[in-house]
């Protein structure tokens, strides 16, 4: 299990490095992951001398730092002249980035042990708390980033590592959900952690064509078109200011709308041939770095739901019923269980067909063939950085959902 955390962490080390050199690095992210399971069965076996055996609270005691040991010895293995700069930055970011989500997870298992013990009002509050609580966490790591100078599509990509982990966990507490009120309003926040990847990806290709606009001197550079100005203009101009950058949206659809309808044209072996303008190109690379990010964490909203279901049904099954030394799971009951989650599955089912058929007509763009296509593309890099999600959330639900949360109920109740 330390392997597979310790290989998504070198392989998202080695995603800074060019597509043509990284395949000089193909074999060192198959054997450099092994140094992490190593390191950690050392830190095990060590503690058992002492007597601290099993190890409470193995993440932080002995995963976080057999990753760091792992994570130090690949950055160390790069050869110098593919340790650019910004190679070492981003070095520097997945480091910081496997202490600080990896932490989260303890949050995470502290809030699975309280939550149900919870009233209603504090089931709801706490949930909007510890989700904003996320949304801060995640801008100051995209602050960091964009402070380091990293290039915008590996923090696009790392997003969706985030969002996949808060939606399982997510998951797991929808079977605590007191009424359906409570229910309700949790999927609706994982509802809103979508529509605000969306309404970002919007903002930015607003931003894109501004820049252009205003490269051709049709906005002076101080026009009050920016956000610190707003405030200053009369209700008419902000008005006037709203129907330009809906112009400005619909435009950027059109645009697109003509690259894919041209894109349909060609063969997979001519695209190679399609002549854009500059400023084609740049709006769809915008827009391709959003909506890699957009299609998959829908992806996984709907994956999410159907993953705890499954786990639940094994550990209710006759071949599974061991769930009585797992407190998360000891009294829980299969249909109530199944009914939240299944809610949730079926409202992000439709969302997805929705949006599928809202893209098509929109701009012609198929959003479910382009997310199987970015799996295809770069499979093993996702299904590492998948995986360890998924991992981790099992080691925290089974695993840790045990003699931990046990602890912590017995330290809260003091």
């Amino acid at each position: 299990m330390m392997y597979v955390v310790s290989r998504s962490g070198v392989i998202l080390l080695f995603r800074s490095i060019s597509p043509a050199e990284r395949v000089r690095m193909s074999w060192k992210s198959l054997w450099l992951p092994l140094i992490g399971p190593v390191f950690c069965i050392v830190i095990q076996t060590i503690a058992a001398a002492q007597g601290v055996y099993p190890l409470p609270y193995t993440i932080l005691t002995a995963a976080i730092p057999a990753q760091m040991v792992a994570l130090i010895v690949a950055g160390l293995s790069i050869p110098a002249d593919l340790m650019t700069t910004e190679v070492r930055k981003w070095w520097m970011y997945v480091i910081f980035g496997f202490i600080a989500y990896p932490s989260q997870s303890m949050l995470f298992m502290l809030w699975l042990a309280v939550f149900p013990r919870l009233t209603e009002v504090l089931q709801v509050l706490g949930s909007f708390a510890l989700n904003g609580l996320l949304a801060i966490v995640a801008i100051i790591m995209e602050r960091v980033g964009l402070w380091l100078g990293l290039p915008a599509y590996l923090l696009y990509e790392i997003k969706v590592m985030i969002l996949f982990v808060s939606f399982l966990y997510t998951a797991a507490l929808l079977s605590s959900a007191k009424s359906m009120t409570v229910l309700a309003l949790m999927l609706a926040q994982d509802a809103a952690k979508a529509v605000a990847i969306f309404v970002k990806m919007c903002l930015h290709l607003l931003a894109i064509i501004e820049s252009e606009h205003i490269a051709e001197n049709d906005v002076p550079a101080c026009a009050p078109c920016c956000s610190c100005f707003q405030s200053l203009l009369s209700p008419s101009e902000l008005l006037g200011l709203s129907r330009r950058k809906w112009s400005l949206m619909l435009e950027a659809q059109d645009r697109l709308s003509d690259i894919f309808t041209i894109f349909q044209l060609h063969t997979r072996n001519s695209l190679q041939d399609v002549d854009l303008a500059l400023a084609d190109v740049r709006l769809l690379g915008g827009f391709t770095r959003c909506i890699v990010v957009f299609g998959l964490v829908e992806l996984c909203e709907v994956l999410v739901p159907l993953l705890y279901m499954i786990l639940v049904t094994m550990l209710h099954s006759p071949w599974g019923a061991n769930r009585e030394y797992i407190y998360l799971f000891n009294d829980m009951e299969l249909g109530p269980a199944l009914v939240g989650n299944g809610f949730g599955l079926l409202i992000e089912v439709l969302v997805l067909l929705l949006l599928q058929c809202a893209f098509s007509q929109l701009i012609g763009f198929n959003l479910l063939n382009f997310a199987a296509h970015v799996l295809r593309m770069d499979f093993n890099y996702w299904n590492a950085i998948l995986s360890t999600c998924l991992e981790g959330w099992v080691v925290v639900l089974l695993s840790h959902g045990g003699h931990d949360l046990e602890a912590i109920r017995e330290w809260l109740s003091l």
